[in-house]
């Protein structure tokens, strides 16, 4: 490809997006931009008066086709952010992106006027939780990092945001002894049972377990969202209690997500095998496919793409044709933030992208209203959201 301005240009905008330029490009980009009084282009908010007929296209692409596309004409490599599974959605994303400066160099005059839109700083989650022991003892594990706690009851290591504890738990004591994780709204963390179980926690989640299991069967309770990979144990079933329903494994890969502020619970399978089982319902779900439970319509399964629910454990959103109001009932989870809707059918408009979860919320908002749908007005941690005049 030949290295014109234009070619350049857009190289350094698509990876600006992307938070993947170095200082000196940075440096780069804005200084060119500024140079030609096109600092505009930065920003993701488009005039919908003068474009909103190369938008309307977007819906009538092929996607993977246009990535393609893009992919060439950016002479870009897919590996690094992008991995294969990936390419719609970060399609979804960066189609609009490519297309205003795309437009702009075509006709530059259609982007006059355009003002830069900030918002204040809102920083995404971090890892943080509470152990609450059976005693009600509790400690605010991301302030006690790198501890051994170690009782005659049990002994666990808290280091790199891991809570793990040991296998000898179980000879320490018989008697199995509950201790609860509470991570809050903002945060997430990881914690490894005695039996060798990872279990990664979402925002706004609890998980209540025995420091050792003892028993014929291994018993946790979930409030909120958790990855599970089970270890093996043939002789020892491992049961997740949830709200109205058991979720029953040996060894497998599986998220749950049963939020209180949700209508259903769905469990999606990755790898293994699980029974997920009701007053009413016994049914065995195999990899991936999801059981969404609700008591008054009991469960029902169906195939899905399950990286899009298993996503938050490394550290992205994914959203796949997904409802706005559903979108930010995980963004509030993570961001600490609360969302009003000027008109309620703001909430079933629909999108698809993928994005950093550590990343500031400005750049999600951006891409959001870079489908010229909505907008939003920001005060603190509180986002309006209404319908974008036309």
């Amino acid at each position: 490809m030949t290295n014109t301005p234009d070619n350049r240009l857009i190289d350094l905008i698509y990876r600006k997006k992307l938070g993947e330029l170095s200082e000196d490009e940075d440096r780069e980009l804005h200084a060119n931009l500024k140079g030609c009084n096109k600092l505009h282009l930065l920003d993701d908010t488009l005039n919908p008066r003068e474009i909103e007929v190369s938008f309307s296209k977007l819906s009538k692409i092929n996607e993977k086709l246009a990535y393609k596309k893009i992919q060439k004409k950016l002479n870009l490599n897919t590996s690094g952010w992008l991995k294969i599974k990936r390419w719609r959605y970060a399609a979804a994303i960066m189609l609009p992106v490519i297309m205003v400066v795309g437009l702009y160099l075509m006709k530059p005059s259609l982007y006059t006027g355009l003002s830069e839109v900030t918002y204040h700083s809102i920083k995404p989650g971090k890892p943080q939780a509470k152990l609450i022991l059976a005693s009600g003892d509790s400690f605010e594990l991301q302030l006690e990092k790198d501890t051994l706690y170690e009782t005659d009851n049990f002994i666990a290591q808290n280091r790199d945001n891991t809570l793990v504890y040991s296998q000898f738990n179980k000879i320490l004591r018989e008697k199995e002894e509950w201790h609860t994780l509470v991570v809050p709204r903002g945060g997430e963390y990881k914690v490894v049972l005695n039996d060798g179980t990872q279990i990664w926690l979402n925002s706004s989640s609890s998980l209540s377990f025995p420091a050792n299991f003892s028993g014929d069967k291994r018993n946790v309770r979930l409030e909120g969202e958790a990855f599970f990979e089970v270890a093996r144990d043939e002789n020892k079933l491992f049961i997740v209690e949830v709200d109205g329903m058991n979720v029953e494994v040996l060894g497998t890969s599986f998220n749950i997500m049963a939020y209180g502020d949700e209508q259903q619970t769905a469990t999606t399978l990755v790898e293994g095998s699980v029974a997920i089982k009701t007053l009413s319902d016994d049914i065995v779900i195999a990899p991936g496919q999801q059981a969404v439970y609700s008591i008054n319509g009991g469960i029902s399964v169906k195939d899905v793409d399950t990286e899009i629910y298993a996503s938050w454990r490394d550290k992205v959103f994914v959203f796949d044709n997904e409802p706005l109001e559903s979108i930010f009932r995980k963004l509030g989870r993570w961001y600490t933030i609360d969302v009003d809707y000027i008109d309620p059918s703001i909430k079933e408009l629909h999108f698809t992208g993928y994005f950093k979860r550590y990343d500031e919320i400005d750049k999600i908002l951006n891409y959001i209203e870079a489908t010229n749908k909505v907008e939003f007005t920001i005060d603190k941690k509180h986002i309006t959201v209404k319908k974008r005049s036309i």
